[in-house]
């Protein structure tokens, strides 16, 4: 079996058996790194009521819970993503003025030898997130994992969406008990 319909395979595996959201994710991440060698994979939503998209699950990058990593809409590549909802696949990380690295975890690394993959996580006609990683350039195929990762934020989709709505509700919940 062809190693991305093989994760894709196990993905929707994943969706099937545990509803926990920060586990399903977290696990996708994890596939895509062992199972097809994309690396530091990122997913992240789209806050509507701040228009900012914030990064929620990583895999692969040093994360600091307490200065949590966001995009404003259009802003880099992941900004640029969620406000057009058309993917964005880089070649050669290097080439590329829209990255921002915001995560600090490729300062250290040749961005020449790396590719970057976006792409957004779409329900219905609304832009609810975002996918992204990296992997190196050598053994990138855009053509092929482009396409592969759409894939799977198809699959994402409908959780990351029921996310929103949760997280919108308890929003709205904590504004409406601090109201005299």
């Amino acid at each position: 079996m062809d190693k991305y319909l093989k994760t894709i395979n196990k993905i929707s595996a994943l969706f099937t058996h545990n509803p926990d959201f920060e586990q399903v994710m977290y696990q996708t991440l994890v596939l895509l790194s062992e199972e097809t060698g994309m690396q530091r994979g990122m997913i992240s939503i789209n806050r509507r009521d701040l228009q900012e998209i914030h990064v929620e699950i990583t895999y692969g990058i040093p994360t600091d819970r307490n200065s949590p990593i966001f995009y404003r809409l259009g802003e880099g590549i992941t900004g640029k993503v969620v406000e057009t909802g058309r993917p964005i696949a880089i070649s050669k990380l290097d080439q590329d003025p829209l990255f921002l690295d915001r995560s600090g975890a490729r300062t250290q690394m040749n961005r020449s030898d790396l590719a970057f993959i976006c792409v957004p996580i779409i329900y219905g006609k609304n832009i609810v997130g975002a996918l992204s990683v990296d992997r190196a350039a050598r053994s990138a195929d855009l053509e092929t994992e482009v396409p592969f990762l759409e894939t799977v934020s198809n699959i994402l989709a409908s959780r990351v969406h029921l996310r929103r709505i949760k997280d919108e509700n308890i929003r709205l919940k904590e504004t409406i008990e601090r109201q005299p």
